[in-house]
């Protein structure tokens, strides 16, 4: 079982289970926002999707142990950020691992409402992200996200 707590009390979110599959569907009302997954019992599924509800997302964080993955997709027609992968020291200092490889990355997809092209800002549509493969290779039992939809 997965417990979400999100930081505004105004976001909502629901979590369910297929196939092996964990998604986890956020509707944030003001766009900026954040949750704390915890494992309550069992396992892992073997992927965990979040569904971010969101116009924008130029700002994706997603931490876990001691590792904060840093990244967003372009609100512009500019490409998306390379993820930018820290290590949080004990004193809360980010250390960038330089040689952080795409286990470290997220998978992003910009799903639009149906019959739609993707095109930011979204209208009625979502991002999809999967947690990075290097999270499932540790035994952990929570991680973190925070979202910002557009920098304002």
């Amino acid at each position: 079982m997965i417990q979400i707590t999100l930081d505004k009390q105004d976001d909502e979110a629901t979590v369910h289970v297929e196939d092996n599959t964990a998604v986890i569907d956020v509707q944030s009302a003001s766009g900026i926002g954040g949750l704390h997954a915890q494992l309550t019992d069992g396992d892992w599924p073997e992927e965990v999707l979040l569904r971010l509800h969101l116009r924008g997302l130029e700002r994706l964080e997603i931490g876990y142990d001691q590792v904060l993955v840093a990244t967003g997709v372009s609100s512009t027609s500019d490409p998306a950020p390379l993820p930018a992968v820290y290590n949080i020291a004990d004193t809360g200092e980010a250390v960038t691992i330089p040689d952080a490889g795409k286990d470290y990355y997220p998978t992003i997809h910009v799903v639009p409402e149906a019959g739609s092209q993707p095109a930011i800002p979204l209208q009625n549509g979502y991002f999809e992200i999967s947690l990075p493969p290097n999270f499932f290779t540790m035994e952990l039992n929570a991680f973190t996200v925070q979202w910002i939809d557009f920098f304002r």
